[in-house]
């Protein structure tokens, strides 16, 4: 297994260091550092990437638990790469490159069967382990082996390990004893090789029980198959057995079609049309009994009265008006009873149409007479067919003698004096009182109209923000409570990165500083050589040697060029004062060596920081960029309200009030339909009453919208 490349992207002191060992060439790479750089760091991070988190970490002082991450790409020796991430996590925490969850059991080929303890001993060696292994080889007597062996192996000490397994293997095998493990073992071995060979059958013997078998196999799978097709038949004479009833049954009804012959159909509304028959039927009925027992006492006064023509003439009309006079004082003593009943009736039917179907009204509920009536037209058609045609016969009787009794009742009205025709005006009164009080509910219904307005205004004042009509806020299209869910997502995580960012930015600045007072301090304490100038030297120090050269062995004139090389020295003068300082320079940078390498760290962590700061800079300048375009996005959204809105989730809230407005105005909406209705429905039925009572010749004014007052 190689390491390709180690990313502390949030670990200890680092955020977004990448390490990269990816190279052509075969190798061996140094990390290297001085105190406190971060390499005992690192190789915890590179423990947690392989092996995970240990449940409690001191690399949380920046960055917290949750945002712990370290990642890497590993090569195997078949050359694939397996690039993952690793979170601080109980469970699934390794990640790929899209941030899907994948399984420990990945890293396997890669890991070599290499177990945390293994991996510290081998490849994770501290001072301590360097202390504790130069102990061990202290401990080894001599044994230059053993020794060498533990201190490549990383053991602490190798002689008491192998002690204990000489120990571990004494108490497993000796060669002469038999109560040893392996032996026991042994010996259990001989013996079952032994029943072995007396349970081995012979080829010949296998062969005739393996033929035994296939044709044992072969009759087994028949019999399934014959069983099954047996099964199957079972179950379909099953069916037809339990079908016999009914197609008896089917066999009758059919019959029983035959017999009837040709039937005609009945249409949709014959439920209604036959209850309305049937009122009709017992309207004449009673009629005939009441001119029947009027003719009888007609009969019986004229016996003890002397006749009075012109009176009797009039009887028919007398009576009438008298029979109305007293069904007019009965109707007007009962009103006020039958208007209870009826509000009470409404009042009931309309509880009971909000239990059954709330969205509609009571005007509507005749739409629900049809279905009813379907669901019970089959079996009153089955039921009611001989008896509607025997009450049919009777009617038809019935409608003759009727019929006879109004051609008599007509030829006596014939001979009465001409009177004024109410019957017009009648129907019309008896529309207006089925109607109800139309008075009473309109105003009821305007009283809860204005009621409704009020609190809708009122609902609409305390929303705020939005400033349109009530009539609009049914039909403005909000948006969804996914897409605001999605802007606050978005615009959470941006906000998320930026306070991270913002974080990072900070830690970094100071360490910056402390980084750069640190070089500051070393330059001033004295002047820190450094390669670049011992570069230039030496190149300075070569270029004298090539003119010294072309002077004495050439033997060509560098006078010019020896003037520009050094215009106070001569040649050879200038030549031995930069060898003179090159090496200065150089046993300076020898001897001051940790100086100069903590210098250079000191160097490459400024320029790695202001690097890492650019980086953020560019990323927060991104990050502002999506939060402004989200932002337009969410303004864009709520063009069509013409208002400024606020956060996501403040929307929400918003959103959820603007609900309820709706539901409030939706139902203002309803009840101002149900006016506008009631009031239609007045109107007609004053303007036909009017239209009658006119007919009468009654000359009366009637001001006003109010029904009441001409009933």
């Amino acid at each position: 297994m190689k390491i390709k490349s180690l990313a502390l992207k949030a670990f200890g002191p680092f955020s977004g260091q990448v390490l990269d060992f990816s190279s052509t060439l075969p190798g061996l790479h140094i990390v290297y550092g001085p105190n406190e750089a971060g390499k005992s760091t690192t190789m915890r991070a590179l423990q947690a990437l392989l092996f995970g988190f240990p449940p409690r970490t001191s690399d949380n002082f920046i960055h917290q638990n949750s945002q712990l991450l370290v990642g890497g790409c590993l090569q195997g020796r078949d050359g694939k790469e397996l690039t993952f991430f690793r979170r601080k996590r109980n469970k699934i925490d390794l990640f790929d490159l899209s941030d899907n969850p994948i399984d420990q059991s990945a890293l396997t080929p890669y890991l070599g069967g290499l177990d945390k303890n293994i991996f510290e001993d081998l490849y994770g060696i501290d001072h301590e382990r360097l202390v504790s292994g130069g102990q061990g080889i202290l401990d080894q007597r001599g044994e230059v082996g053993k020794a060498l062996f533990a201190a490549g192996a990383g053991l602490a000490s190798l002689k008491p390990i192998l002690d204990e397994l000489d120990a571990e293997a004494d108490a497993l095998f000796r060669p002469q004893g038999s109560s040893k493990s392996i032996n026991e073992a042994l010996a259990h071995h001989k013996e079952l090789q032994h029943q072995l060979k007396q349970v081995t059958l012979s080829s010949r013997e296998w062969e005739d029980h393996k033929n035994a078998l296939e044709e044992a196999v072969r009759k087994k799978e028949e019999l399934q198959s014959t069983r099954q097709a047996l099964e199957t038949e079972r179950r379909r004479l099953e069916r037809l057995l339990q079908a016999l009833p009914d197609l008896w049954e089917r066999k009758n009804i059919l019959g029983q079609l035959a017999d009837l012959g040709s039937v005609r159909v009945l249409p949709c509304d014959f439920s209604e049309t036959r209850i309305s028959v049937e009122q009709q039927e017992r309207d004449i009925r009673l009629h005939y009994d009441q001119l029947q027992a009027r003719r009888h006492v007609l009969l019986e006064k004229m016996k003890g009265l002397s006749l009075n023509r012109a009176l009797l003439d009039e009887a028919d009309a007398i009576e009438e008006l008298h029979q109305r006079l007293g069904e007019y004082l009965k109707a007007g003593n009962d009103r006020p009873q039958r208007n209870g009943q009826r509000i009470s009736s409404r009042s009931e039917a309309a509880n009971l149409l909000r239990q059954i179907k709330p969205e509609l009204s009571l005007d509507e509920v005749e739409t629900l007479r049809s279905g009813l009536s379907k669901r019970r037209s089959v079996h009153e058609l089955d039921t009611g067919y001989a008896a509607l045609r025997q009450v049919i016969r009777g009617a038809r009787v019935q409608e003759e003698d009727a019929q006879k009794a109004l051609d008599e009742a007509w030829s006596e009205l014939q001979r009465l004096l001409p009177v004024t025709e109410t019957s017009g005006l009648s129907v019309a009164v008896s529309a207006a009182e089925r109607a109800g009080d139309l008075d009473r509910e309109i105003m009821i219904l305007r009283l809860e109209g204005e009621k409704a307005e009020r609190e809708c205004r009122a609902a609409l004042n305390r929303l705020g923000l939005w400033n349109g009509t009530l009539e609009l806020a049914g039909h403005l299209s909000i948006p969804l409570p996914e897409t605001v869910n999605l802007f606050d997502d978005e615009l959470r995580l941006l906000g998320d990165k930026v306070r991270q960012l913002d974080i990072e930015k900070e830690a970094l600045a100071k360490e910056r500083s402390a980084v750069k007072e640190q070089l500051l301090n070393l330059e001033v304490a004295s002047d820190v050589p450094d390669e670049e100038e011992l570069r230039r030297n030496r190149n300075r120090r070569d270029h004298g040697w090539m003119l010294l050269r072309r002077q004495w062995i050439q033997r060509e004139d560098v006078a010019e060029e020896s003037r520009a090389y050094d215009p106070g020295l001569s040649l050879p003068e200038s030549y031995e004062r930069m060898v003179s300082v090159s090496d200065h320079i150089a046993d300076r940078l020898y001897h001051e060596a940790d100086r100069v390498q903590q210098h250079a760290a000191l160097k490459a962590r400024v320029e790695t920081i202001e690097k890492r700061l650019t980086e953020i800079g560019e990323s927060e300048a991104a990050a502002q960029r999506a939060v402004a375009e989200v932002s337009r996005r969410w303004l864009e959204v709520w063009v069509p309200f013409a208002f400024t809105p606020l956060s996501p989730g403040e929307m929400r809230a918003w959103i959820g009030a603007f609900e309820s407005l709706r539901l409030q105005v939706a139902a203002f909406d309803r009840r101002a339909k149900e006016l506008l209705i009631k009031v239609s429905r007045r109107r007609e039925l004053r303007k036909e009453l009017i239209k009658e009572i006119d007919g009468t010749a009654t000359e009366k004014e009637f001001p006003g919208e109010e029904l009441n007052d001409i009933l």
